[in-house]
């Protein structure tokens, strides 16, 4: 290094130095320059590593931010695209329903309707044999009633008959 970078080193330690807060040293000061000197062979080491990690650091915190937005603002979509996929589903369904009941009401009145139409039909049908059949119980009853009197005759005949020879 040279002599320069060295100096801006120094200025740069400097102000580190003076931002950080005082601590009470109980040290020698020989101590204390050992220190500066430790700290600046860290440095020198492990300096461009250090400011690696921390660059990398940074990186990936950015990267970390940027991702985490993303996912927010994919699952923002997401949501809002579930939300109205949602509503529709509920609207389709709430109309199909509607249909479903009108139609069950249509039906519903053509069954009443054909029902009350067949029971006319029956009606009509049973009262037409119950007439028929009193008719032909009533001509049963005079056919009796006639079948009778002819026997009736046909008993007084004999006597008639055997009273006139």
């Amino acid at each position: 290094m040279s002599k320069t970078n060295e100096n801006k080193d120094d200025f740069s330690k400097k102000s580190k130095n003076e931002n950080s807060l005082p601590v009470q040293s109980f040290s020698s000061p020989s101590e204390e320059v050992r220190g500066e000197n430790l700290d600046r062979v860290r440095d020198i080491l492990f300096g461009t590593q250090v400011q690696n990690i921390e660059e990398k650091i940074v990186q990936l915190n950015d990267n970390f931010l940027k991702e985490i937005d993303n996912l927010r603002d994919e699952t923002k979509r997401r949501f809002d695209s579930l939300e109205t996929y949602v509503k529709k589903f509920e609207d389709q369904t709430s109309k199909t329903q509607r249909e479903l009941r009108q139609k069950i009401l249509d039906q519903s009145k053509n069954l009443r309707a054909e029902i009350f139409s067949k029971s006319e039909e029956i009606s009509a049908a049973l009262l037409k044999a119950v007439q028929e059949i009193r008719r032909d119980m009533t001509e049963r009853m005079v056919l009796a009633e006639f079948l009778k009197k002819v026997a009736a005759d046909l008993e007084k005949e004999p006597s008639t008959r055997n009273q006139e020879k």
